[in-house]
């Protein structure tokens, strides 16, 4: 599956938006696609990358901590991080980083 390379200018407004509620706020840039994201209170980056401004959306986790506590099945996608997830609307991925990742070190 292909995603968009370089984001477009509502893929990457919405990829900022959803990592900046989520606790991700500073942008660490864009590669192959996949913006990454920073967090001054969790550890660990999170990458995100779509297909299109009408998605499905992709989230990459480098954490091994987080990583162990999710339970979602694995995108068959290749890209950054430790493992990768596919959502088909945005509001999936919303709520799935709605979880509090500040406590793992």
């Amino acid at each position: 599956m292909m995603i968009e390379i370089p984001q477009s200018f509502v893929v990457r407004e919405e990829c900022q938006k959803v990592a900046s509620q989520s606790g991700f706020r500073r942008l660490l840039g864009e590669e192959g696609g996949w913006a990454a994201f920073g967090s001054t209170t969790a550890q660990g980056k999170i990458y995100l990358a779509a297909r299109g401004a009408l998605g499905p959306w992709f989230l990459a986790l480098d954490h091994a901590g987080v990583i162990r506590e999710v339970n979602f099945p694995e995108a068959a996608i290749t890209g950054p991080g430790l493992v990768r997830f596919e959502f088909l609307a945005l509001g999936e991925l919303y709520r799935f980083l709605d979880a509090d990742f500040s406590h793992f070190v």
